[in-house]
């Protein structure tokens, strides 16, 4: 269910072999990331402005899910602490998000009652 997230992380850094020629590279690669994430973020945003419903809130559910497999992705290639920090907590904030929406599918699915859910996605209670 993704990446394992206490394995030693080895051969990243300034340090590492090869690190001055994938340098060029990694900004591609972090331009790449970035662009996926702004266009995961409208194509929620779209979908979270959709009729109420449980197509809706799968749909939520999924692209949340996408995105903490993005956050996922950022993490593994993270040389800096603070990024590999961030990409940890944002990628558990989709998760979270997407385990809400879920259940608000399933409570339209079941009885058709919605479950309440903040504005982005989190449980209210």
């Amino acid at each position: 269910m993704g990446i394992d997230h206490d394995q030693p992380r080895r051969g990243t850094g300034a340090f590492a072999p090869g690190a001055r020629a994938t340098t060029a590279l990694t900004a591609s690669i972090d331009d790449v990331l970035d662009a996926v994430l702004e266009q995961l973020q409208r194509r929620r945003q779209r979908a979270a402005s959709a009729v109420e419903g449980a197509h809706r809130a799968a749909r939520v559910a999924e692209l949340y899910e996408q995105e903490a497999r993005l956050w996922s992705l950022w993490f593994e290639r993270s040389e800096n602490r603070l990024q590999w920090r961030a990409a940890l907590s944002a990628e558990a904030y989709a998760r979270s998000c997407a385990r809400g929406w879920r259940a608000q599918a399933h409570a339209y699915r079941s009885c058709n009652t919605p479950v309440e859910l903040g504005r982005d996605g989190v449980w209210s209670r």
